[in-house]
């Protein structure tokens, strides 16, 4: 199954009721958190609160159809040594009542893998910015900051907490206050530390992650509604776009069929050359195989290989992916 993941307005809420942690009052807009900082206390992993006007957001209240994940990326162009772009995005499933936001986007420029505080706004070189999407306005936060609290990149999580005075980027003048903002344990997809690699031959051609004769690619591993997708994204030169992806209903180590049925896994495979596009999917024209070879849920690691094939519905043209191979890739639950 594939997943369509937006990565600039819209975002994961939390909010919390009473949070422990000092916040800059509104007509206060310079004064960052302090390093004292801390998490409200009980809260669970992937939880994002907030309030907004008064009004308290809780994530883990609005659990299905929402998300949140970050994306470590060298995005907008050449950085200093191990400084990334970061970007969280928070989204609730539907609208949550007059004047509150469907989602928010926290991002930040030169992200350095440490405990810091990111003002806002920042300078050229460092800084963070929070948009939000409420139910007909868009808004930018003006002032605030956000906190790193912990960076973990062993098990690729952040926690943190945040701030803003936000207005519209156009038309009305009004200002929201997010105070008591807080993120805890976000796990880091797309650009996740110590990832290992996916592979496979795709018509005779390897495909593989990182793919350095790429000029730009990504992946991640996630993990929702008990499937876990593997996707991988690659641009050549040329302007090719290559994607390869793998879903696992329920994973476990064990062997699993690509084929007519949804139930167990699924495999697929993208080429989009000057415009034009051209794939398939397992399901529900394709055969194949997939075997878990080792699966720690606690770790969050998986390794196996696979192969399947298939053909465009539309071209014709047939696709066969082989020697493929899932080595001690880490996912994050979303």
């Amino acid at each position: 199954m594939t997943r369509t993941r937006s990565f600039v307005l819209t975002v994961m809420l939390l909010a919390f009721v009473g949070c422990s942690h000092p916040d800059a009052p509104p007509q206060n807009n310079t004064t960052p958190h302090v390093n004292t900082d801390t998490l409200p206390a009980g809260v669970t992993a992937g939880e994002i609160g907030f309030r907004v006007n008064g009004q308290p957001v809780l994530r883990r209240e609005h659990a299905k159809g929402s998300f949140v994940y970050a994306v470590r990326t060298k995005r907008y162009g050449p950085l200093p040594p191990n400084a990334y772009f970061l970007q969280i995005d928070m989204t609730l499933n539907g609208s949550q009542g007059p004047g509150l936001p469907h989602g928010m986007t926290i991002f930040i420029d030169y992200l350095t893998p440490t405990p810091a505080i990111y003002a806002i706004p920042g300078t050229d070189t460092i800084g963070a910015m929070i948009d939000l999407d409420y139910d007909s306005t868009q808004k930018g936060a003006q002032s605030g900051a956000v906190h790193i609290l912990k960076f973990d990149t062993v098990n690729n999580l952040l926690s943190g907490t945040f701030w803003c005075v936000a207005k519209p980027f156009r038309g009305a003048t009004s200002t929201d206050s997010i105070l008591s903002g807080y993120f805890s344990d976000v796990p880091i997809g797309r650009g996740a530390f110590s990832q290992g690699t996916l592979s496979a031959v795709v018509n005779g051609t390897l495909f593989q992650s990182p793919d350095t004769g790429s000029v730009t690619a990504e992946g991640d591993v996630l993990a929702f509604d008990s499937t876990l997708q593997l996707k991988y994204d690659a641009t050549d030169a040329a302007g090719t776009v290559r994607s390869l992806e793998v879903d696992i209903k329920n994973p476990g180590v064990g062997t699993y069929n690509f084929g007519a049925s949804k139930a167990a896994a699924i495999g697929s495979y993208m080429e989009i050359t000057s415009g034009a596009s051209s794939g398939f999917s397992t399901y529900p024209v394709g055969s194949g195989t997939l075997t878990i070879t080792a699966f720690d849920a606690t770790a969050k690691r998986i390794s196996g290989t696979f192969n399947f094939s298939g053909k465009d519905i539309t071209t014709g043209r047939v696709f066969t992916i082989t020697n493929g191979s899932i080595a001690n890739m880490h996912y994050g639950i979303y």
